[in-house]
């Protein structure tokens, strides 16, 4: 017998030890120990200010609380908070004491993005990321083409990228935009803080247009005309019309 229990003893040892594990295993996974207790959301260093509420969004993930933390799938949840459209990215870690740490990047809007009587902030892929106006920004765009817009769409970003160009280049000629609007068929129209509407048409080409901008700009100023509106539209032979005068064109 005693022959038998030392020939044995290492299997009786191993069968003891993966049973005591096997049930420490048990206990970690359900002791109410290790289960989460709390959610902290903390944003990441050189995030923008959030467009949602964070208490708001810290409470999408209230269903983890009583939940063992080595059954939580931290990618899920992780997944879960990116849905929202003005989250850049979320990581959630889970820790002993039971607490959920979430730590979230926002979105950086770029633009108010104003379609009917809907303004939304827009990032720099066109995703609309919230409702509302930001008076700091810019660069506002008046979108004429989308319908029923929503948090989340994705609108037309060469439209916005030309928006942009412009925005940082007219003040470069003198001209402070005002107002810029994107349509399907007229393109971009810019209407400056003097009142001069400028038809640059499709947004493709933004950098020949500039340079004829230019041109018609220098046409005028050597003429002594007040202009009211200029046409790009035909690149080669752009057009403009003075205050109480005829339509003058830019000859070649």
């Amino acid at each position: 017998m005693i022959e038998f229990v030392d020939r044995h003893s290492s299997k009786w040892f191993s069968l003891v030890l993966a049973l005591g594990a096997g049930a420490a295993l048990i206990w970690f996974l359900s002791s109410p120990l290790f289960t989460i207790r709390s959610i902290s959301l903390i944003r990441d260093y050189g995030s923008p200010p959030p467009l949602v509420d964070e208490l708001e969004l810290a409470s999408r993930l209230n269903w983890a609380v009583g939940e063992s933390i080595f059954r939580l799938r931290t990618t899920d949840l992780s997944a879960e908070l990116e849905n929202e459209p003005s989250v850049r990215s979320a990581a959630v870690e889970t820790r002993l004491d039971g607490s959920l740490i979430i730590h979230v990047t926002h979105r950086r809007p770029v633009a108010n993005w104003q379609v009917g009587e809907q303004t939304f902030l827009v990032d720099e892929t066109a995703t609309l990321l919230a409702a509302g106006t930001d008076p700091d920004l810019a660069l506002t765009v008046h979108d004429l083409e989308t319908r029923e817009p929503a948090i989340g769409d994705i609108v037309n970003l060469t439209a916005l990228e030309a928006s942009y160009i412009l925005d940082q280049n007219l003040p470069l000629l003198a001209l402070e935009p005002l107002h810029i609007t994107h349509s399907g068929p007229a393109g971009i129209t810019v209407t400056t803080v003097d009142g001069v509407e400028i038809l640059f048409g499709p947004p493709e080409g933004l950098e020949a247009k500039l340079i004829a901008l230019n041109a018609v700009l220098d046409d005028a100023a050597r003429q002594g005309i007040a202009i009211r509106s200029i046409d790009l539209r035909p690149i080669d032979r752009p057009t403009y019309k003075a205050f109480d005068a005829a339509e003058a064109t830019l000859l070649p």
